[in-house]
């Protein structure tokens, strides 16, 4: 059932619940993730996957991202530029992992915002983060100590890249509903 169909800073992204299934979860994650990358690029195509595991089509100029969490699957394709997505249901599991991909200092941010609880403003790093390293492809990413998150308010999260000769701001946008965090840029 399709929950979004947004266009963000010339990004076309969906946002898909999916329905139970005779297939196991991860073969109708990959089945629905290229059917939502077809849709969005009004045509049939063909994906592949770089060793990295990260998709791309093979058929057509593009850059797409894909994520997948509980029962929602989102996909994203910009015409030209690198993009990357990440969606994560809501829960209080991020915050036992909180520590190994978040700095003092967001951690703080997380406990101090009045926007957020410490729960949502930390699954917000964590999606902004995933979305940046699938949009940066760099390898030997360190999230807690390349990838630092701030400026987080109006739909707009900035993840600053501080990694060998990178030291750049990047501007993604969030939404949230009860039950998930989606990021992408």
């Amino acid at each position: 059932m399709l929950i979004k169909d947004e266009y963000i800073n010339d990004i076309h992204f969906i946002v898909w619940k999916m329905e139970e299934s005779a297939l196991n979860v991860r073969d109708q994650e990959k089945q629905l993730g290229e059917k939502l990358i077809e849709l969005l690029c009004n045509e049939d195509i063909i994906i592949d996957h770089l060793p990295s595991g990260k998709p791309f089509v093979k058929n057509k100029q593009c850059e797409i991202s894909i994520s997948h969490t509980k029962n929602y699957i989102t996909a994203a394709i910009h015409d030209n530029n690198p993009i990357g997505i990440d969606i994560e249901y809501k829960g209080e599991r991020v915050l036992r992992i909180q520590e190994r991909f978040m700095s003092e200092s967001e951690i703080d941010a997380a406990r101090s915002t009045n926007q957020f609880t410490e729960c949502d403003y930390t699954l917000l790093c964590w999606c902004a983060k995933e979305a940046m390293y699938k949009k940066a492809g760099l390898s030997g990413i360190d999230f807690k100590k390349d990838f630092y998150v701030h400026n987080a308010e109006n739909g707009n999260v900035r993840v600053l890249v501080h990694k060998d000769s990178i030291n750049k701001d990047f501007v993604f946008h969030y939404e949230h509903t009860d039950e998930f965090f989606v990021v992408v840029g």
